[in-house]
């Protein structure tokens, strides 16, 4: 009798004998681990399964079938389940070979469940359904082998070759008599698929002649007519075929949904698809194609939501894997993107270009090394792979092997010269090596090669502006630099080198406008553009004060001084030269503006508006100004009347991104969130280069709870200008929404090395560590920060936090406490009072005080009467009907605090209980009501914060060494324990009795 081995399953002679294969001992059956078990049993496993299949593929190139058939079952047995899907594929073929056709179907549909978009697997299946004359089913999968393949061309010799026994076989059956309204629907299927649109009408109309509720004529139908885009009729048709459960009913969803989002109808598209995703619960296939559908429709939460399900139902989907690696790369978020790929590519080594988009993703990640390991991977597997080259030159330009760069650039363009994208990337390698009259040439090409992409044709223009002025050809540069700034108006670089081309014409008047308009697109780097701007600025000065000393005192003269003023921050005198050239020119109206814009810098906002309003009532039709009053007027908090200036400036002229900006930042103060994010999506439309747009929309659709899309945009906004450490606390902010604790981490703390006074940072990490389980962590993380903010909103931004963690832990005194000394700093602020009244409340509940929790509900809805959770909070706790509100479920977990062991002998201390002023002596005074401390022992570990009683029985129980250091909240540094505590370092203790 044979046994297997309970740890590596291999089938041995006798139990009592041990294992002869990984070495394992047994004793009258039960299992006793070696002593330091060999990690290589696993590896010898899957070493025996890939030489079964070795020994497979060998047999059946010699067509010894039976033996192929032996070593596919023995590689079964002993496979990992990322291999079965291998086997079952190639079991599958042994039996198609076999004429064993069933046994070949079932085998490749298990290989499709486990790996569902191999066109190989999918075809053997189609050939195993057609033999037995399932030629629906058949066609359906090699369509979808089809779509799946790299090259499509082999598919459809085979739809063309299997169409032809498959119509005889419906010719046949109607000879036989056996003509029928699922006959007639399944031939017209197999006309569908052939491409002969008529001949599939006709069947499918004879089909329901024979039955006017054959859900597949129906289906096949309504597919026919959104081919043809009559959405009404395929509306119409799949509404029918939607009203009789059949195993069509997710395709006919399928198809409505498509037609009604062509249709414009995209809610109830969604609506279709999410009842498509219930329908599809338990089969991650379904849930793949409601993903796929999703992803039409932009709804890329939804898509991640179902790939993620698809996935908990099989781990080694990959078909879901690999759309859902796709989706996080459109979204940008390329660390999930990586992942998915990575696993992807354990199940299917063989699909190049999903490690190509794994390399291109590593290499926005700035990986360089994964990224150059795929590109070389993939050049070893196809040395005519240009992408990979193009990819690889990238990195070698990053790291300045320009020889190197130029070297894979050549092999592509002899390859293919007709691409775009290497000329550019070739011109870069050219100006890198200072080839300028090269670099000219190769971005001329690219140019021309180009068709319609504006971002990418100005960054071209600009890069051979700088080429050309790099070679004094200072007349065509400047015909560059304005293409740039025409097709992308934000792009500040081209305003420079168009500043410093004009300097160098001595064409004073453009070369200060340059400047100008590149410190208002970049006004968070206007300091480093004033630094390379100011010799153009000051000669600009000269220049014009030369014109003046001639008696040259035009309008212009002053208005463009002014602005090189103005430029170098020194606005008192641009004020003065504006206000110059308005005595000189009144009609002058870009001094105006340009005063104006100044005196609402200064915050100078009712004397900015009279500005505006006379430029204004000059001219009705001066959008520029209303742009300006309307931003003036937001400023003072006078909405209406900035949405009524910003509305009409837009109905002047539809093309300025920055005033549907405008537009959307109003209509969010309003709470109008959707008209808003639409408002940003016209303004990206129009510069799809300005980051500050895509933030604003990051920013709104998180108030809508779209964390992925908002991580996608905050992506996009630091692409285009990575020097913003606001937008990375936002992009973290979002990632935690979107329970990305660790990723979010990583931006807050990069957003901390660039700003150590971003609160949002600060409260956002603590935040990622409790929700990563390091309760205690983030508590002292938030108490060391209290000394930095020791005032105002900043201070009650981490009290507040600090609240919310002590909640999670289920520690609703403590939680309380901070809640409460919140609302004492924030008096004046009425939404800021009624957040912590709420978080206080919620606390109260749980803290069994529900006579006071009610109260406070109360106080909230009278400062915020639309406060839904409060207002179910309130009515619950007054009824006590229905449903308990989600804002009162109480946390997961009690999470207790840790305290340091017992090191020494309890002591008893001999003083009075008064605070410590940190110098051993005892002060009276009152210590605010957030006062903890935090305690760091010799071993570098840290616990805390706790109250100041709490301290003094960790030293009476001897947990405090003499050794450990303390830290008050407010101090900002730490003080050792024994200049506190001298009884730490006295003589012997007293001990307790």
């Amino acid at each position: 009798m044979r046994h297997r081995c309970p740890k590596c399953h291999r089938k041995i002679v006798e139990i009592t004998d041990g294992c002869p294969f990984c070495k394992w001992t047994f004793d009258s059956g039960i299992t006793t681990e070696p002593e330091s078990p060999k990690p290589a049993v696993q590896s010898e496993s899957v070493s025996d399964t890939k030489m079964h299949i070795e020994t497979a593929l060998d047999a059946i190139e010699r067509g010894e079938l039976e033996a192929a058939l032996e070593s596919l079952n023995r590689a079964i047995i002993d496979a990992e389940l990322t291999d079965l899907a291998e086997c079952y594929s190639l079991r599958g073929l042994v039996n198609l070979k076999l004429k064993k056709f069933d046994l070949a179907e079932s085998d490749c549909s298990k290989s499709i469940h486990q790996r569902g978009d191999d066109p190989q697997t999918l075809s053997w299946r189609a050939t195993a359904l057609g033999e037995m004359g399932r030629w629906r089913e058949a066609f359906g999968d090699l369509i979808a082998a089809r779509r799946l393949a790299n090259d499509p061309a082999p598919y459809d010799r085979l739809l063309a070759s299997y169409s032809e026994p498959a119509l005889q076989s419906f010719r046949q059956q109607v000879k036989d008599g056996g003509a029928n309204a699922d006959l007639f629907a399944d031939r017209g299927q197999v006309y569908l698929t052939i491409g002969d649109a008529e001949k599939a009408r006709r069947d499918f109309n004879l089909a329901l002649d024979e039955n006017a509720d054959s859900v597949r004529a129906l289906t096949g139908l309504a597919r026919i007519h959104l081919e043809e885009n009559d959405l009404d009729q395929t509306i119409k048709l799949t509404t029918q075929a939607l009203k009789h459960k059949s195993d069509l009913y997710v395709e006919a969803l399928s198809i409505r949904a498509l037609a009604l989002s062509k249709k414009g109808e995209v809610l109830r598209a969604l609506n279709d698809i999410d009842v498509l995703g219930e329908h599809c619960q338990d089969s991650a296939d379904g849930l793949v194609a409601c993903a796929r559908l999703r992803v039409e429709l932009d709804d890329h939460a939804g898509a991640v939501q179902d790939l993620g399900s698809a996935i908990q139902l099989n781990n080694y989907h990959a078909a879901a894997l690999k759309l859902r690696g796709e989706v996080y790369s459109d979204l940008n978020n390329y660390a999930l993107a990586d992942q998915d790929f990575s696993a992807y590519l354990e199940l299917v080594p063989t699909d190049d270009q999903v490690q190509l988009n794994r390399a291109h993703n590593n290499l926005a990640r700035n990986r360089l090394d994964s990224a150059n390991a795929d590109f070389d991977d993939l050049i070893a597997k196809n040395e005519i792979n240009t992408a990979a080259y193009l990819g690889r030159s990238q990195i070698h330009l990053r790291t300045r092997n320009y020889q190197s760069a130029s070297e894979d650039c050549q092999k592509v363009i002899r390859l293919d010269s007709r691409n775009w994208e290497v000329w550019q990337i070739y011109g870069k390698v050219l100006s890198a090596q200072q080839d300028w009259f090269e670099a000219e040439d190769a971005y001329t090409r690219s140019i021309d090669l180009l068709d319609d992409d504006p971002q990418t044709l100005s960054d071209l223009h600009y890069l051979r502006g700088v080429a050309r002025s790099e070679q004094q050809k200072f007349f065509k540069s400047t015909e560059d630099f304005k293409q740039a700034t025409a097709l992308r108006p934000k792009h500040a670089g081209a305003y420079i080198w168009h500043a410093v081309v004009s300097a160098r014409l001595e064409n004073w008047a453009d070369a200060i406008e340059n400047l100008y308009a590149a410190t208002r697109i970049r006004p968070g780097i206007a300091r480093q553009y004033r630094k390379l701007g100011k010799p153009v600025a000051d000669k600009t000065i000269e220049f014009y004060d030369r014109e003046e000393q001639r008696g040259n005192t035009e309008a212009r003269v002053y208005r463009n001084r002014g602005m090189a003023f103005q430029f170098l921050g020194k606005h008192k005198l641009a004020v003065q030269d504006y206000t110059n050239a308005l005595n000189e020119d009144p009609n002058e109206e870009l001094a105006r503006l340009l005063r104006a814009e100044l005196l609402l810098n200064q915050n100078q906002i009712p004397e900015a508006v009279d500005e505006l309003s006379r430029a204004i009532n000059s001219d009705r039709h001066n959008h520029a100004a209303r742009h300006l009053r309307a931003l003036a007027r937001m400023q003072a908090g006078d909405y209406d009347g900035a949405t009524a200036d910003i509305e009409k400036a837009i109905e002047l002229d539809q093309t300025r991104a920055q005033y549907w900006v405008l537009r959307g930042d109003l209509l969010g103060k309003q709470s109008q969130v959707g008209a808003a994010i639409q408002s940003y999506d016209q303004a990206i439309n129009l510069d799809p280069a300005d980051f500050q747009s895509l933030n604003q929309r990051g920013l709104a659709l998180l108030r809508v709870n779209h964390a992925l899309a908002a991580i996608s945009d905050f992506t996009n906004s630091l692409n285009l200008n990575p020097r913003q450490p606001a937008i990375v606390a936002h992009r973290g902010t979002a990632l935690m929404r979107n329970q990305q604790y660790e990723l979010a981490n990583s931006d807050f703390e990069l957003a901390l090395t660039h700003d150590a006074q971003l609160i949002k940072a600060y409260c956002g990490r603590a935040m990622c560590l409790a929700n990563l389980g390091d309760y205690e962590a983030a508590l002292i993380w938030l108490t060391k920060q209290l000394q930095r903010f020791p005032a105002g909103r900043s201070l009650a931004e981490l009290l507040l936090t600090r609240g919310k963690v002590y909640y999670q832990m289920a520690r609703f005194a403590p939680a309380i406490g901070d809640f409460s000394m919140v609302i004492d700093l924030e008096r004046d602020s009425k939404l800021a009072v009624a957040t912590a009244r709420c978080a206080r409340a919620v606390a109260l509940v749980q803290n069994g005080q529900l006579i006071r929790a009610e109260k406070e509900f109360l106080k909230v809805l009278e400062q915020v009467p639309n406060h839904e959770g409060a207002r179910k909070a309130y009515n619950w706790l007054q009824t006590g009907e229905g449903k308990r509100p989600g804002i009162l479920t109480p946390p997961d977990q009690v999470v207790r605090p840790t305290r340091p062991p017992v090191m020494r002998t309890p002591i008893v201390l001999e003083r009075t209980d008064q605070p410590h002023n940190g110098n051993g002596a005892h002060e009276k005074v009152q210590q605010p009501p957030f006062d903890t401390w935090i305690v760091r022992t010799a071993e570098k570990r840290e616990y805390g914060p706790i109250s100041k009683e709490m301290l003094e029985d960790w030293v009476r129980e001897g947990r405090i060494g003499s050794d450990a250091k303390l830290l008050r909240s407010g101090w900002p540094k730490w003080r050792r324990a024994i200049i506190l505590y001298p009884e730490l370092i006295g003589k012997k203790p007293k001990t307790y009795s």
